[in-house]
């Protein structure tokens, strides 16, 4: 079981992240329902929906449609970044100790099991962990990879191979007699990752260099294509919102030469002043946000 002080402080950090993800997750379907309803009328999907069904001159629901759809957007948007960021989690190395601690409730229940279910998940998480280390993101590792002092890129960068080398490869071989001998050793470096300091980290791969033995698979090459991977993960969102911008870009070159008696001129010069209209106003709101913070 892991240590005390290190459950105090996981449940704590939980609590605090599942508030703020309820607290934001309003904000964030507000802001899409929103921006669907801005989306669907300014290339008058909505207006030609009203106008087939009920008769309703279209340019009404198209003008209400515009502005109620920004002034939803508004407000979802403000929801989300009025509620700042918990403190702890300014800290950046706060979801890699999740990672450790959750590797570590495994590793117990396979050491006083021996669920091959529970060694898997260690391993699973160690090696995210260890692959976390390649390529820091901007709003988490960074942070922490530059907190310190510019050695601690050298000691990060050891960790890295003494996780791969050494901590991995006896949690893929299921060697419970060295898991358990290293078991406090993973807790050490949990508390590296909630207490970050450089003679701590060093000290954590001190010890895994002298208490585990090297394996051949450290030499192994880093994963390919891992910067894709990551980008695609974290920005999938965006490449979203812009590929939905395009087509209704498209939307309203359409509806405004068959619904609204736009020559093909007019109607593509509607079509871009409708996508300045999208960028300036994202980057209005962009701007808002950060300074609100």
């Amino acid at each position: 079981m892991p240590s005390q002080d290190l459950k105090e402080a996981y449940e704590r950090f939980r609590r605090k992240e599942r508030l703020y993800t309820e607290a934001i997750r309003s904000g964030r379907i507000i802001w899409w329902v929103g921006f669907s309803i801005f989306l669907l009328s300014v290339p008058g999907i909505i207006p030609a929906i009203l106008k087939s069904t009920f008769g309703i001159d279209p340019f009404l629901p198209w003008y209400g449609g515009i502005l109620f759809g920004f002034a939803i957007m508004i407000i979802g948007k403000r929801l989300e970044v009025r509620v700042p960021l918990p403190p702890d989690f300014s800290s950046s190395s706060v979801r890699e100790f999740f990672k450790v601690y959750e590797a570590l409730e495994n590793l117990e229940e396979y050491i006083r099991s021996g669920f091959e279910i529970s060694r898997c998940k260690a391993v699973e998480l160690f090696s995210e962990l260890e692959r976390s280390l390649y390529s820091p993101e901007p709003s988490r590792l960074v942070i922490f990879w530059y907190a310190l002092t510019k050695d601690s890129s050298e000691e990060l960068n050891e960790l890295k191979h003494n996780l791969r080398g050494r901590v991995i490869p006896i949690l893929e071989r299921g060697e419970k007699e060295k898991i358990r001998k290293a078991y406090w050793i993973f807790e050490e470096l949990a508390r590296c990752f909630l207490n970050p300091s450089l003679s701590k980290l060093r000290e954590v791969n001190t010890l895994l260099v002298s208490e585990l033995p090297q394996s051949v698979q450290e030499l192994g090459k880093e994963p390919k294509f891992l910067f894709f991977k990551q980008f695609f993960k974290r920005y999938w969102r965006h490449v979203l919102v812009i590929l939905l911008i395009a087509l209704s870009a498209c939307g309203v070159f359409y509806f405004g030469t068959n619904y609204f008696g736009m020559s093909d001129s007019e109607a593509y010069q509607t079509a871009v002043l409708f996508l300045g209209a999208i960028i300036g106003g994202s980057i209005a709101m962009f701007l808002a946000s950060k300074s609100s913070k």
